[in-house]
């Protein structure tokens, strides 16, 4: 029998450019994924906005965000749950995820010569 080897599910963009989902977990996924389900982590991060909506929690995973404005609630609702969480991993996390996001040095692109032409008189 052959074996099937699964690919990372497409997604795309605003714009309809395919975009291959990253098979990577990212660091504040993780610790979301620390709590039972994500019906927890939407609960706990309702004591600081409770006009939250679960789809917004849902967004974090697929991400691997997580807005600042909701850190000390999911901190208090990791201490009622007895989840172990130090307010020293999300920083770590998030700021792991910046140095992953690639803010790299671009290399340099070597230059054209000029030809001499306008940009209309080279469009005709």
């Amino acid at each position: 029998m052959a074996s099937i080897t699964m690919l990372a599910p497409l997604t795309y963009d605003r714009i309809g450019h395919k975009l291959a989902v990253m098979a990577t977990n990212h660091p504040i996924t993780a610790i979301l994924q620390r709590w039972e389900t994500r019906r927890d982590v939407y609960e706990d991060a309702r004591a600081a906005n409770p006009d939250l909506d679960m789809v917004a929690v849902h967004r974090w995973f697929k991400r691997g965000s997580l807005p600042p404005k909701y850190d000390a609630a999911l901190l208090q609702g990791a201490e009622r749950r007895g989840i172990g969480l130090h307010p020293m991993e999300i920083v770590k996390a998030r700021s792991g995820h910046i140095d992953q996001a690639g803010h790299s040095i671009a290399p340099i692109q070597p230059r054209r010569p000029r030809s001499g032409k306008s940009a209309a008189e080279v469009s005709r």
